[in-house]
């Protein structure tokens, strides 16, 4: 089931029976469990389509959906992770840079006081 997918052509031809009902609904975006005007709903009441039928298709919709879903979230934790990468770097270089400055503040700081001292001497 990893490599699942099933896109819009092959969701037609599989469910074509139920897709043909689906045409006829009142809401294009019906999902057929239990909206009104759904002629899906009413092809299983009336027995032109079964009920284990619906079944099957509800659980296929439901498992591509998943499966969109984890895609699209394992590309936002990759574009996430490649940022957080940027950025680590960024800021490394920018700490190197501050320590550097720091460094040579402090031995600025450092011959001021050794000169001072020997004035004081």
């Amino acid at each position: 089931m990893k490599d699942f997918n099933i896109n819009d052509s092959s969701d037609e031809l599989v469910f074509s029976s139920v897709n043909q009902f689906a045409r006829q609904c009142k809401f294009s975006n019906c999902t057929h469990r239990s909206e009104p005007g759904c002629a899906v709903i009413e092809a299983m009441n009336s027995g032109d389509l079964s009920e284990d039928y619906l079944t099957r298709y509800n659980k296929l919709i439901k498992a591509n959906i998943f499966h969109k879903d984890k895609i699209k979230y394992n590309q936002q934790w990759r574009n996430f992770t490649v940022q957080l990468s940027k950025s680590s770097k960024r800021k490394s270089a920018y700490k190197k840079n501050e320590i550097d400055t720091l460094d040579q503040e402090t031995v600025q700081l450092q011959e001021e006081l050794h000169i001072n001292r020997e004035e004081e001497l």
